[in-house]
């Protein structure tokens, strides 16, 4: 499939979007995938599998337990791809890194 038809049904309007209702069966599926995972040697449960629809979030508690201070951080837009509802407002896309 091409990118063309994959994204054929993304309107560019400001309109509600409508979702079909689920199945018995599809709604067992409706869980999000979360494990367990180790960062910077501290254990870190429910990391949320996302496979880049969404922005990866990291609460500031998190960030102080893997010795960073949320003043080390600065925008950047490394990694971070937005696209803008109105693109003629001219906004550069921003993340958050953090300095090492």
């Amino acid at each position: 499939m091409q990118d063309e038809e994959a994204f054929s049904f993304i309107r560019i309007e400001d309109e509600p979007g409508y979702f079909s209702r689920p199945t018995e069966k599809q709604m067992s599926h409706l869980r999000p995938l979360h494990i367990t995972t180790t960062l910077s040697g501290i254990k870190v449960n429910k990391v949320l599998i996302d496979g880049g629809a969404a922005i990866s979030l990291l609460p500031e508690r998190m960030l102080i337990k893997v010795e960073k201070h949320p003043d080390g951080c600065y925008l950047s837009s490394k990694d971070l791809s937005v696209k803008l509802l109105y693109p003629e407002l001219g906004f550069a896309p921003t993340g958050w890194d953090c300095l090492s």
